[in-house]
């Protein structure tokens, strides 16, 4: 049987930190290279660039300000032109209102809707907790020393004033900061190639973001190459398709697709005598 292995190699780069301050964003509209989003079901979010006097670099900041109180719904503005690894964001907000929740959170190795990491801060409940959104499951994680089902840690979010969290992550270390004294640490292995970063609420939360800042390591060149180890068989033959199909499966069945921005190499059944052509490994949007 043949055998074929998938190379890739990727160019890992340092980025410096930039920070966005949507101040060329025109008031009411939506920043060009963001992303809506929204895990789980319920009216649709509403992010816009605000004028807000308070604004911590004026004058504009990026607000969510739609207000159902389903408490299972996560609006989420992603940052589409970057990927990383490992890295560090963080973010100035202020909660405005909520009945329900009012919530700010990062957002990082984002994938789609339905997985990624998540750090929260909720003025209501006075506490700061991370989480793993996996297959649109939100699981908390446990703070490090802490005992287990420990959920977060109590620390006191003044609504209606700005303050700052932040997010570091190093393979599978995490570390949580607010207003630049750190809060407590995190090891999750759950996703661990690249992934987008952004911004995320609850409910009916009313939140401003002002000066979203990040920096990290991002893949900045990808090759792949496929090479076959010596065999007795030279995969799907002419002589292959005489023979009977139950002899024909499971040969040559392996392909390699992309998926947007996660870098990640599937197996995939094609069906019967299915040989792995030249050129089969899907460019993102091509699948």
């Amino acid at each position: 049987m043949r055998t074929f292995l998938a190379l890739w190699t990727l160019s890992w780069g340092l980025t410096g930190a930039e920070t966005i301050h949507f101040d060329s964003v025109r008031p009411g509209s939506f920043p060009a290279d963001w992303t809506m989003a929204m895990t789980h079901t319920g009216a649709a979010p509403k992010w816009e660039v605000r004028r807000d006097a308070s604004a911590p670099s004026k004058p504009n900041v990026l607000a969510q300000v739609s207000a159902d109180g389903s408490d299972s719904r996560f609006p989420l503005a992603i940052l589409n032109r970057i990927s990383y690894r490992d890295g560090e964001v963080s973010v100035k907000f202020k909660t405005v209102a909520g009945k329900t929740d009012q919530d700010a959170g990062l957002v990082w190795r984002y994938r789609d809707p339905d997985n990624y990491y998540l750090v929260r801060a909720n003025a209501l409940e006075n506490n700061i907790v991370m989480y793993k959104v996996e297959n649109g499951h939100r699981i908390s994680l446990d703070p490090a020393g802490k005992p287990p089902k420990t959920y977060g840690v109590r620390h006191r979010i003044p609504s209606r004033t700005w303050s700052i969290l932040r997010v570091t992550f190093k393979k599978s270390q995490f570390e949580v900061y607010f207003d630049h004294r750190k809060v407590f640490e995190v090891e999750d292995s759950t996703f661990t190639l690249p992934g987008k970063l952004g911004l995320w609420t609850k409910a009916d939360s009313v939140t401003y973001f002002d000066d979203f800042q990040f920096s990290g390591s991002q893949v900045s060149g990808v090759r792949s190459m496929a090479s076959a180890t010596n065999s007795k068989t030279q995969g799907c033959s002419q002589q292959q398709k005489g023979e009977k199909a139950h002899r024909n499966e499971a040969q040559c069945t392996t392909t390699v697709q992309w998926r947007s921005n996660s870098f990640a190499a599937r197996r995939v059944r094609r069906g019967p005598s299915a040989c792995w052509p030249q050129g089969s490994i899907h460019r993102p949007g091509h699948i």
